[in-house]
């Protein structure tokens, strides 16, 4: 089994074709009858097929200079936090026979610690840089590296090679219908018509792919192509290779809360350019894959270009054909060398998985940073790379390529610390343990259930929904009977509020039980939930406090938590939008979002036995706005400044549960939960962190009032100020905050995640 990286970069290369023209065919005997649903397809891909097949032996030689740009990202609600990212420039020489020369040119990367280890000698400006070898004509890896018999095979082939769309038999496994004509241009300003090609899996596998190949249908070259494996990976079932036990076994041992762990691609981007009227050569690629391990998520981007600076073919140098000698290959290095001047050398490194590749670098491995081939991140549009938009407007070409369906139905089983929140600890449920089960009923449709079990107030939830996923959105309706926090984006069934409750027993949250069905949408598996929109009609009721332990407390005989709040019971259906944004995503500029909430609903009070009481009707809204600015040092160490600001208020009579609280890590710290509530609220805080190397130390201030419309008084706000300690730009926070004026006010402690700092 080769590293998840690796097999990232494989996808990236399965759709690559050489250049050497062969003449179509018509035979309608070549390919199985029912891969093709119109005659366009059948001769698209025929074309396709044979000019694929036929290995390029026209190119001599050529000289490019490549850019890549990568970023890794751990994703959570708030933002999206860079943990790595790379933006390396090379000029390579590629000749036939010989063994290619790359001067790596410039080479910038960051992530927490680096600037540490460069200092202590630990790490070198060479490292972690993600250079595979250079395109070679004939082969199939576009970019990355690989070649044909390493990761992409016919159907079956051992069941863990990508089943490439033009390889042998693919047609066993593929069928193809013709699309849209579309013009690409390219950069020297000439214009091509290409035929989109869609090819869609009989049945969906991890190991399959479906996209769009655009083929010009007068030489059957492939110009452009969309893509991404039919189904997510798992890689307990789909990577599992017997040849390497002990991954598997690192994968079976890893901590619960770490599974599953998928890769989802959510779309590769590969594009070619013309050269000299005769030769398609690399010109850009583009990747976005998602990884979940349990509660973590991470995405990864790669963006690569080639810029073809010189071009030989083999009638204007014969010599190439027959290949170069040791002694000419060395001859060359020298001259390259000797061009490059003294402060070049020739290294052994290991510089790049390509192992016959030989780098000539800088001998001041501090020139690397510094050079001006090198592109700017990933998160900029630049010249000779695929705009932000042109991916996204191409990754949205999937969604009209029809869903594949499953030989088997795939499921998924998770109990325990498989799940958020399915191990959980509060004053109603006490310690609470849930499982799920899904299962895809075919195409894009999923089956979603949930349960689980409070060993305090002995209920059992549930939930049981039916969604249709696709590339553009998701669409969930569903049932449900659960307990809910009357703040549902605080994280109240979170790991960090369950151990301020199990331990020092502080619970944050205000809870009531809902009963009822809804209908969520939302963006698409692997995107940001940048909106969410919830219709539902729903009976809210009442529930106590139950548990009654907490480890600083458990000597304490008269301690108990603190009530809970008294829900009305009411009959309830309305309609609410969450809509997020973020701006942003180097550690070192500076970055803002916002977020907005509103709720239109009516309910309808019970009055006792079931009896129905006044129906009422309200509005809530609240917004959001956030900015996290970097002030001094670089992207790991130095001065940040965190501010937020967010105020909702409620029109109408809603009932006790649709309050706005304040008393929390996400709200107001230093105090009781739930010191402040009402129907409007105001709030804000403000804090300096010093940053060393991803762990540093903050000061805040914090600033509340909760109450009745138009009874707002200056002397009721409360305040409170403290210390932090944050870890990778807040990904993990601890606080200590007093309460500076107001009822309750003492030190007290908050672990949480997802901070602005």
């Amino acid at each position: 089994m080769k590293p998840p990286l690796v097999a990232l970069s494989a996808l990236a290369a399965a759709v690559a074709l050489s250049t050497a023209i062969a003449p179509p065919t018509l035979a309608q005997s070549r390919f199985v009858p029912g891969a093709f649903e119109d005659p366009v397809a059948r001769q698209l891909y025929t074309d396709a097929y044979d000019r694929w097949h036929a290995l390029d032996t026209t190119v001599a030689s050529y000289t490019a200079l490549i850019r890549q740009r990568v970023a890794g990202a751990l994703r959570t609600p708030l933002r999206d936090r860079v943990m790595y990212s790379n933006e390396h420039a090379v000029r390579t020489w590629w000749r036939r026979g010989a063994r290619p020369v790359t001067m790596v040119l410039g080479n910038r990367t960051r992530y927490p610690g680096r600037d540490f280890l460069l200092r202590w000698d630990e790490a070198d400006r060479l490292d972690a840089m993600p250079y595979a070898e250079p395109f070679s004509p004939g082969d199939d890896h576009l970019l990355f590296g690989w070649n044909r018999e390493d990761e992409v095979g016919p159907p079956g082939a051992d069941g863990r090679a990508l089943v490439h769309p033009l390889s042998h038999g693919a047609d066993q496994a593929y069928r193809f219908r013709s699309g849209d004509t579309i013009t690409v241009s390219f950069p020297d300003g000439r214009l091509v018509r290409a035929v989109a090609l869609q090819f869609i899996p009989y049945r969906a596998g991890a190991f399959l792919l479906t996209g769009t190949l655009w083929i010009d249908p007068v030489s059957g070259v492939l110009i452009r192509a969309v893509y991404r494996p039919s189904v997510e990976m798992d890689f307990m079932h789909d990577v599992d290779d017997p040849g390497t036990p002990g991954a598997n076994l690192a994968l079976r041992l890893m901590p619960g809360v770490f599974k599953p762990v998928n890769l989802r691609l959510n779309s590769v981007f590969v594009d070619y350019a013309l050269w000299e009227f005769e030769h398609w050569l690399p010109h850009r690629a583009r990747f976005e894959v998602v990884a979940t391990a349990g509660v973590l998520k991470g995405k990864l981007t790669v963006d690569v270009s080639y810029e073809i600076e010189s071009f030989t073919s083999v009638s204007e140098d014969p010599a190439a054909a027959t290949g170069h000698d040791e002694a000419a290959d060395s001859a060359f290095v020298a001259a390259l060398l000797a061009q490059a001047g003294d402060g070049y050398e020739l290294t052994d490194q290991s510089v790049a998985r390509g192992k016959d590749t030989r780098f000539i670098v800088p001998k001041d491995r501090r020139l690397l940073e510094m050079s001006p081939e090198l592109p700017p991140p990933i998160w900029e549009d630049a010249p000779h790379f695929a705009t932000i938009g042109e991916a996204e407007d191409l990754a949205g070409t999937l969604a009209q390529v029809p869903v594949a369906s499953y030989s088997r139905t795939p499921w998924a089983f998770r109990y325990g610390w498989g799940s958020p929140e399915m191990i959980r600890y509060n004053r109603v449920e006490g310690l609470a343990a849930g499982l799920e089960f899904d299962a895809v009923l075919g195409g894009p449709h999923k089956l979603l259930t949930s349960a689980s079990f409070g060993l305090a107030d002995g209920k059992v939830k549930a939930r049981i929904g039916l969604e249709r996923s696709t590339e553009l959105r998701r669409l969930t309706v569903g049932g449900f009977h659960e307990l809910r926090s009357t703040d549902a984006e605080a994280g109240h069934f979170g790991i960090g509020n369950s151990l301020t409750a199990l331990v020092i027993g502080r619970d944050e949250g205000e809870y009531y039980r809902a009963t009822g069905f809804d209908m969520t949408w939302r963006p698409s598996e692997g995107e940001r939930e940048s909106f969410v929109l919830r219709a539902y009609g729903e009976r809210q009721e009442a529930v106590e406090t139950r548990a009654g332990f907490a480890f600083f407390e458990a000597f304490d005989d008269e301690w108990n938590f603190a009530p809970n709040l008294e829900a009305d019971e009411v009959d309830e259906a309305g309609t609410e939008v969450t809509i997020r944004s973020w701006w942003g995503e180097e550690p070192n500029w500076v970055q803002a979002g916002v977020e907005w909430y509103g709720q239109v609903a009516r309910n309808r009070s019970s009055v006792g036995d079931g009896e129905a009481g006044v129906a009422a009707n309200f509005l809530r809204s609240s917004a959001v706005a956030r900015a996290r600015i970097p002030f001094a040092g670089d992207e790991w160490t130095g001065w940040r400044l965190g501010v937020e600001a967010a105020a909702g208020t409620t029109w109408g009579d809603a009932p006790a549960q649709r309050a706005w609280f304040l008393g929390s890590a996400a709200t107001l710290r230093g105090y009781e939960p739930s010191v402040m509530g009402g129907s409007t609220f105001m709030r804000g805080r403000v804090e300096v962190a010093r940053v060393f190397e991803g762990v540093g130390g903050s000061v805040f201030y914090d600033v509340g009032w909760a109450g009745e419309r138009g009874e707002f008084d200056r002397d009721d706000l409360l305040s409170a100020a403290g210390l932090g300690l944050t870890v990778l730009d807040g990904l993990v926070r601890a606080d200590i905050a007093n309460g500076l004026r107001g009822p309750e006010k003492r030190f007290r402690f908050y672990l949480y995640a997802d901070a602005i700092l």
